[in-house]
């Protein structure tokens, strides 16, 4: 779950920065190429060739990622290339010779939305989009000779030359992610076969959904957001059982939070993954609110019940909830859990930065679960 969350923040963080720093040309230099190195729970390599001002890209990643939950590992192993080429979209596991396909939601719509802008419009839609998200820009640095303006937003910093991210960093409940351009060439010939779909992949195809911004009701899959999202298999698991679907109906949680409200919030999205649903409320102190619906099967481990033993018991809007404070990695943390017996299910709250007691405990008994 950790990992899932620090996914879509990973995926919210370039999408947001790319819109605000551009006009339709994706990247302010024609074509390319970056070799990044990977570290943190994920390490390796990610590769990407672009060209047409990023119109056209490749992005090839094989990596290695080790997570924790409930003290238990999971080791991954990934071998994945992405490729977009006018206006549609290509995504492949390499390991299980597995992809998907599809048409890239409102492209020629937004491409001609840009065109129209003048110089002072771009500035603007730059500037309404990072306070949207809570981002500002904090200052400069040299990526491998390059100026690099650094933007912090959503917990996360990216460093930005031309609007080509040189390096980025996001650590969000424990997990770490780390990319640092080691290799950068502009402007060099790039041949369209990089830009091919690989051939002898069984493609499924994808419906076209983008998620909204700010107030907006997003509902989507991760896979709908991302091109496609690796599943787990078993064998890449080590002591490690899968976290069992959440009963909980995700009609009856999608109407929770977008009935919420509470001063100096904003809502992401609402989404589920993977048998989970999950949503995001970017908070007034530039920090983060992430409520998941999650099976009571992950604390019936020995683990799983260790953790509950660390959390306050109380009581939330007539059901049994536990609360606590958590440090995961320097990261401070609160967090609520509201017990959904009828449905083998816990709400999970969790506040990054830390909210008092008293604040989160109100915040959870706002969502009327």
């Amino acid at each position: 779950m950790k990992k899932l969350i620090l996914g879509i923040l990973m995926g919210l963080l370039m999408a947001v920065v790319t819109s605000a720093e551009n006009n339709q040309k994706i990247y302010l230099v024609k074509s390319g190429y970056i070799e990044y190195k990977l570290t943190g729970n994920t390490t390796g390599e990610k590769t990407v060739f672009w060209d047409d001002y990023g119109r056209k890209t490749r992005t090839e990643v094989k990596s290695k990622s080790v997570t924790t939950f409930f003290g238990q590992t999971r080791n991954e192993n990934i071998h994945t290339v992405s490729i977009i080429s006018d206006g549609k979209f290509w995504t492949v596991d390499l390991l299980k010779k597995s992809g998907q396909k599809g048409d890239i939601p409102y492209y020629g719509e937004t491409t001609s939305y840009y065109e129209g802008l003048t110089k002072a419009e771009e500035k603007k839609l730059e500037e309404d989009i990072l306070a949207a998200f809570g981002g500002q820009k904090i200052g400069t640095e040299k990526i491998l000779g390059y100026n690099c303006e650094i933007i912090s937003i959503m917990g996360g910093k990216i460093w930005i030359y031309k609007g080509i991210s040189l390096k980025s960093k996001v650590n969000i409940l424990g997990i770490e992610a780390n990319e640092t351009a080691v290799k950068f060439k502009k402007n060099m010939k790039i041949s369209d076969s990089k830009f091919t779909p690989i051939k002898n992949i069984n493609y499924s195809s994808m419906k076209e959904i983008m998620p909204q911004r700010g107030n907006g009701n997003s509902e989507m899959s991760l896979g709908d957001m991302f091109g496609g999202y690796e599943e787990e298999d078993e064998e890449d698991y080590e002591d490690f059982e899968e976290i069992a679907p959440t009963k909980y109906p995700f009609e009856k949680f999608k109407k929770v939070i977008n009935g919420f409200n509470y001063d100096g919030m904003n809502k992401i999205m609402v989404m589920q993954q993977g048998g989970q649903h999950l949503a995001m409320f970017r908070t007034t102190n530039n920090g983060m609110l992430t409520i998941v619906s999650i099976s009571d099967e992950a604390y019936k481990s020995k683990e799983g019940k260790n953790e509950l033993r660390k959390l306050e018991k109380c009581t939330l809007n007539g059901k049994r909830a536990y609360y606590g404070k958590k440090i995961e990695d320097e990261e401070e943390m609160s967090m609520v859990m509201i017990e959904q017996s009828k449905y083998d299910s816990y709400i999970m709250i969790v506040a990054m930065p830390q909210l008092k007691e008293k604040e989160i405990k109100k915040i959870a008994s706002k969502l009327k679960f």
